[in-house]
């Protein structure tokens, strides 16, 4: 080839480079940035999905009648809030329940704590489609023998949002991805 051709091949070449390649590169790199800060944002809650009261359904928030730590909250607030405190934590579901109730002032060995719960609780529907009869505070065993704890949170159905253990501990509209097996409510 000529001299004259090499340099316009290398003239294309580089052409191509900056009005294709570069461009292109650039794209990929703002996806893959964009699907990766998607991702923390779901991994830590941190997408503002708007959600809803009780209030909103005209459901009556039920509140127990005990305060065994008197600190002047109720028992099963008490259990929501400590769930709460273990949200985007590394904990177990059986850690997530303990936790929970010791906010309660609940001191229990990890081992008697599904038997306490079932021993001194009220047993509740398993539908959740029955909105009033899901509480803030109320445990839920579902799938495996998975623990977690019901939220104060509801969707645009009141269906309630739940505290759970997925690799960290997490406060999400789930309910529709769990196989209840067992709902419990604390006796009052």
């Amino acid at each position: 080839m000529k001299r004259k051709e090499l340099k316009k091949l290398k003239q294309i070449k580089e052409a191509i480079i900056k009005k294709v390649l570069i461009p292109f590169l650039i794209i990929v790199i703002i996806v893959i940035f964009c699907v990766i800060i998607l991702f923390l944002m779901n991994m830590y809650n941190l997408n503002n999905k708007p959600y809803y009261k009780a209030s909103s359904f005209n459901i009556k928030t039920i509140y127990s009648k005990i305060d065994k730590d008197k600190d002047n909250i109720d028992d099963y607030t008490d259990i929501l809030l400590g769930a709460q405190k273990q949200i985007s934590k590394e904990i177990s579901d059986i850690e997530l329940l303990s936790k929970s109730l010791k906010n309660a002032g609940y001191n229990l060995n990890d081992e008697e704590l599904i038997n306490y719960i079932k021993d001194n609780s009220d047993e509740i529907t398993d539908d959740y489609y029955e909105i009033k009869d899901f509480q803030p505070g109320d445990i839920i065993i579902y799938d495996d023998n998975k623990i977690c704890i019901v939220s104060d949170k509801r969707n645009e159905n009141g269906i309630t949002y739940i505290i759970y253990v997925d690799e960290i501990v997490k406060e999400e509209d789930h309910m529709d991805d769990i196989t209840i097996t067992n709902h419990y409510r604390l006796k009052s």
